[in-house]
């Protein structure tokens, strides 16, 4: 994964949400090069605990964000994100034992997830914030 082409195209709008989109692709693109470089599972385990924890982090403040500014559409946003978080956590628990092929397919089906959401809902979130700023 190449890490500042994918930054660059998840841009939001909003400098603190595209900082967060930053580190998150960061840690997948860490995750994805141990998997592809046979890392050990006990490493990738931890990579992958490292991108959990960071977005239960992201989401929070994310989300912080929609709450403090009365956003509509917080509840569908948050769905969304919880949906997500849980598909990781199912990848953590699936990486002791699933072959890493598996494994990298999963991890390019979830950045693609995150450039949909972060170019579609996340950038109509940063615009309302924006516009409420």
């Amino acid at each position: 994964m190449d890490d500042r082409k994918a930054t660059l195209r998840i841009l939001c709008g909003h400098p603190v949400m595209d900082r967060d989109h930053q580190e998150i692709v960061r840690l997948l693109g860490r995750a994805l090069q141990g998997l592809t470089r046979g890392l050990r599972r006990e490493g990738v385990h931890l990579l992958i605990a490292d991108l959990v924890s960071y977005l239960v982090d992201h989401f929070d403040r994310e989300e912080g964000l929609m709450e403090r500014s009365g956003y509509p559409e917080i509840e569908a946003h948050r769905a969304a994100h919880r949906g997500f978080l849980e598909r990781v956590r199912g990848l953590q628990r699936q990486a002791a034992d699933a072959e890493y092929p598996a494994l990298s397919t999963q991890f390019y089906l979830m950045r693609d997830w995150l450039e949909e959401h972060v170019l579609g809902t996340d950038k109509a979130t940063a615009a309302y914030l924006n516009a409420v700023a």
